[in-house]
């Protein structure tokens, strides 16, 4: 996400304006779009400020703290609990890589089950 601009600039580009010059060329001498600009100009006249609108949060994560400890739980009981009876035990309606990526930034590991792994005799 691109950060919001200086307040410095922001003075520098309103003052630009307010000495009559056009948003065009405050645009291009300050190296911003001329919709900033503009955009600018109205957020003084309706909000009387410069400052940047707050963040707006964005997407809530799917798996909560909650989830991680259950996670270290379910895989200290039984190691060897695939990604998709996790996802049945947690009750949550995520992708498997979803859960795969989280387990991995928990430092969590799976042990291989070594009945599964044996086809010949």
């Amino acid at each position: 996400m691109p950060k919001a601009y200086s307040m410095d600039l922001r003075k520098r580009v309103i003052e630009a304006c307010d000495e009559g010059q056009t948003i065009a060329l405050v645009a291009e001498r300050f190296k911003v779009s001329a919709s900033f600009v503009n955009k600018l100009q109205q957020r003084r006249r309706e909000r009387g400020t410069l400052e940047p609108k707050p963040h707006g949060g964005g997407r809530q994560p799917l798996l909560s703290p909650a989830h991680d400890e259950t996670l270290r739980a379910l895989l200290a009981a039984k190691p060897d609990t695939t990604l998709a009876e996790l996802r049945i035990k947690l009750g949550l309606k995520i992708h498997l890589s979803t859960l795969w990526y989280r387990v991995q930034r928990l430092g969590l590991t799976f042990k291989k089950n070594a009945d599964s792994g044996r086809t010949r005799t």
